[in-house]
């Protein structure tokens, strides 16, 4: 691919008669295509008290309907692939396959989102296999540690609940949640669907017609978010689990989607804690031996977003790391940011997109994400963008989203009778 070009710009937008928006971009130089439904649902439109439906939902997709039974065999019987993930403000399905098997991924992927088959055995059966996950989750620090350092930060809005909810949640949900959640979510209103690759348009747009057209229009509901909270440093949550080293989580609150200091604000991220050359990880690893390792990135939704940093870090060091991080943040705003930097940084996130770029899915998720949450025009602007960055704008950005906001921590610490670091 020619530096700069982006093919996203090549996608042609369509409606069905429901109103089902659908992205398509054919590419015919390989016999492949990308499927994906981006539904714009997900944890933050549930009621707290089922928690994790959104999550649950998806399970039951793939359980399918009385016309298609399974539509994960349906799918790698063509040789194909498909799966299916559960975010803050979405559901993402989505497959891979050769040629021949895009129509028939399109009509059981339509049938199976469209009238999902809620059997009461497939729901228990379901239920067991997510508790299954959540105790894999308990076991990993990395994930325990999310969960609640969202919840610490965004303490008081839908985005501090965790995706897969609670086992008291999770038990908690019925049959009638789940047709009641489908029926309020999956509708026209709140779904994009994308295909790139190797395929007619008019066969295409005719199949998903068929397919997603009996889907009700619905309509965009707010999700209740309490955007006071957004801005509010969460309380410092500290854990013990028996592990041997620490693990840290501290953030700070930033815009959304929407914001345009967007582009700033990645670099900023990458300058900070991206790769070994970032100034977190050639300061406080390579030079002071702090930690073991750190990371940061910036994770932004619809209307609000986080400057996160992770680290894991010896037990010893957990507190003077947190100084240490809070200091290179204040250094922002007084230490000029040095061109060899910027370019390093702006290097490291064209090459990721350009990267992602090179793949059917990698196209279909990037324009699928952003048109699901009405954000499209960054996918066409993004590095061109990028390109205008310098130190002035890092440091202004600094000034005008972070200054004097206090940072949310969240840490694990080892317990007395775990082995040394």
């Amino acid at each position: 691919m020619i530096a700069g070009q982006n093919p996203i710009g090549d996608f042609k937008k369509f409606e069905l008669s429901n109103g089902l928006r659908v992205l398509l971009r054919t590419d015919h130089s390989l016999p492949l295509a990308a499927l994906q439904v981006w539904v714009r649902c997900g944890s933050v439109d549930e009621d707290h008290r089922v928690a994790g439906i959104a999550h649950f939902m998806e399970h039951m997709v793939f359980k399918g309907n009385p016309n298609t039974r399974d539509i994960s065999r349906i799918v790698e019987s063509c040789g194909g692939t498909i799966n299916a993930a559960t975010q803050h403000e979405l559901t993402h399905y989505y497959t891979d396959v050769p040629q021949e098997g895009l129509e028939p991924a399109v009509t059981a992927l339509g049938e199976a989102l469209t009238s999902p088959h809620l059997l009461a055995e497939e729901i228990e059966k379901e239920r067991r296999v997510i508790l299954e996950e959540m105790a894999r989750r308990d076991d990993s620090p990395n994930a325990v540690l999310w969960d609640k350092f969202m919840g610490s930060i965004y303490e008081g809005t839908p985005y501090g609940q965790s995706v897969i909810g609670s086992r008291k949640t999770l038990c908690h949900i019925e049959r009638r949640h789940l047709a009641e959640f489908h029926k309020k979510n999956y509708t026209a209103s709140r779904m994009v669907a994308v295909c790139a690759g190797d395929f007619s348009e008019r066969r295409i747009l005719s199949l998903m017609e068929s397919a997603f057209g009996n889907l009700p229009k619905g309509k965009e509901e707010s999700n209740g978010l309490n955007a006071r909270a957004f801005g509010r440093a969460g309380r410092p949550i500290v854990l013990k689990r028996p592990v041997q080293q620490g693990y840290l989580a501290c953030g700070f609150h930033t815009p959304g989607l929407s914001n345009p200091d967007l582009v700033t604000l990645d670099v900023m991220a990458d300058l900070l804690g991206g790769g070994a050359s970032s100034r977190l990880y050639r300061r406080l690893r390579e030079e002071r031996q702090l930690l073991w390792s750190v990371g940061a990135n910036l994770i932004s939704y619809r209307h609000s977003g986080i400057l996160g940093i992770f680290a894991e870090v010896p037990r010893a060091n957990l507190d003077e790391s947190i100084t240490a991080i809070q200091q290179e943040m204040d250094g922002l705003e007084k230490e000029p940011v040095t061109e060899p930097e910027i370019q390093r940084a702006k290097a490291r996130i064209r090459s990721e997109w350009l990267n992602e770029l090179e793949t059917l899915h990698g196209q279909a998720s990037l324009i699928g994400h952003l048109t699901a949450l009405g954000q499209e025009e960054i996918a066409l602007r993004y590095l061109k963008d990028l390109e205008t960055i310098d130190g002035s704008d890092i440091q202004a950005t600094c000034l005008d989203i972070l200054k004097d906001k206090p940072m949310t921590v969240a840490m694990i610490r080892p317990k007395n009778n775990s082995k040394k670091s």
